[in-house]
């Protein structure tokens, strides 16, 4: 299977304040309450036997100089990456927000003092209306996606208990398997992580969209429709307006997790 793919690298990474340097041989960061600092760390290079977040973060070095977003910010993504993202989540009466930077995505225990970085990727909100034969209830997610393919990396659910907080760079919220258990969000952008944070309080602000019990409707029900035979085969045409959106090769096994993670050696 023959599959191109186009991605941009990203000119810096942006991490947490008083981060120790995540790309050596520790994954493990600690977060101390101090000014807010930003400024790029360098980055080490990847060693043979693991595939660092450099890489995932670049997505595919062989690409770097494909085109450059529309706001001349070298941490925004093009509009050719945000697509690819968008289509990779969207489906019939699901809504899809993509962030236009990547995120470092991190976790953290009970006791909320040690932060570990899992993922690099674009974060994405989704909102299933809950009205469809295969999404018949309503809810709201927070996934994030890798930038060269747009498949998703991690996903969880936004509900009342997730207490989802913005502050500049960095964003925090409590997983939904485990409200005793923190995550984070450390934006690339921060213009892009405001527009993040309003999007989600303004999809959370909907009770119905986190899970909680709002007013009755008044709506009736309708009555059901009546069956109407479907459509043979040799009567659906071939498909039309096909647009190519992303594909790997086997040798990009290197720079991209998925790939690495799902494909044998």
């Amino acid at each position: 299977m023959v599959i191109e793919h186009h991605a941009q690298a990203s000119s810096y990474n942006r991490l947490l304040p008083n981060q120790k340097n995540i790309y050596a041989s520790v994954s493990t960061v600690v977060i101390r309450p101090s000014g807010r600092d930003v400024s790029p760390q360098p980055r080490a290079a990847p060693t043979a036997s693991s595939l660092r977040m450099e890489d995932l973060r670049l997505g595919s070095d062989c690409e770097a100089t494909s085109s450059a977003s529309s706001d001349d910010d070298p941490a925004l993504l093009s509009p050719e990456e945000q697509a690819r993202v968008e289509l990779s989540f969207k489906s019939h009466k699901t809504y899809v927000f993509v962030c236009r930077c990547l995120a470092n995505l991190y976790f953290a225990g009970a006791d909320r003092g040690e932060w570990r970085l899992s993922h690099t990727g674009v974060p994405v909100v989704l909102l299933d209306r809950g009205d469809t034969r295969q999404r018949t209830k309503r809810r709201l997610q927070l996934a994030l996606a890798e930038r060269a393919t747009g498949l998703a990396l991690w996903i969880d659910v936004l509900d009342n208990l997730s207490d989802y907080r913005a502050q500049d760079l960095f964003h925090t919220f409590l997983l939904s398997y485990d409200h005793s258990k923190k995550a984070g969000l450390s934006f690339d952008s921060e213009r892009a992580a405001h527009e993040f944070a309003r999007e989600v309080s303004r999809l959370t602000s909907d009770p119905l969209n986190i899970s909680l019990s709002g007013p009755k409707s008044s709506k009736k029900k309708k009555k059901s429709a009546t069956k109407v035979k479907l459509p043979s085969k040799k009567d659906i045409g071939s498909p039309c307006c096909f647009q190519h959106v992303t594909s790997v090769e086997l040798e990009d096994k290197d720079k991209i997790f998925s790939l690495a993670t799902l494909v044998d050696q």
